[in-house]
């Protein structure tokens, strides 16, 4: 958890803009799978609040309020393993300058460890150890 909370902290600080942001859990978990890709399985299984938000095939219901009734919109969304939106391109996006080659070569080693910070199943996610001897880190 603690890395996940560095990864999405560079982020903002980078960008001024939350990594993650919704008004609520749902649609901070949408956000989430738009940058990182879908849960794994296991992890749905055993969340305690998944069912909240995932069906029994694990597919992820977006809820949102119907302006009109007042009720709840549900959209399934099917999320592949690869994110639809990419944090270099986002991390870019928000840079508001013409970047050095330089520049580029560092800003893809922070998308990479702004990535590696915040992969979603903590058995995946790098290690303190390796973090530390990322090129973001330990290049000059």
């Amino acid at each position: 958890m603690l890395f996940r909370s560095v990864g999405c902290c560079l982020f903002e600080l980078y960008t001024g803009r939350i990594l993650f942001s919704g008004s609520d859990n749902n649609s901070m978990l949408k956000a989430i799978q738009d940058v990182k890709g879908r849960f794994p399985k296991k992890m749905l299984m055993r969340a305690q609040f998944g069912a909240q938000h995932f069906d029994s095939d694990c597919v992820f219901e977006w809820r949102k309020r119907d302006p009109v009734t007042g009720g709840d919109l549900v959209t399934k969304i099917r999320y592949s393993d690869k994110a639809s939106r990419d944090l270099f391109h986002l991390l870019r996006d928000s840079s508001g300058h013409r970047a050095t080659q330089h520049d580029l070569h560092k800003l893809r080693q922070l998308a990479d460890f702004i990535h590696q910070c915040t992969v979603l199943d903590p058995q995946q996610r790098a290690k303190c150890d390796e973090l530390l001897h990322h090129p973001f880190i330990s290049e000059d």
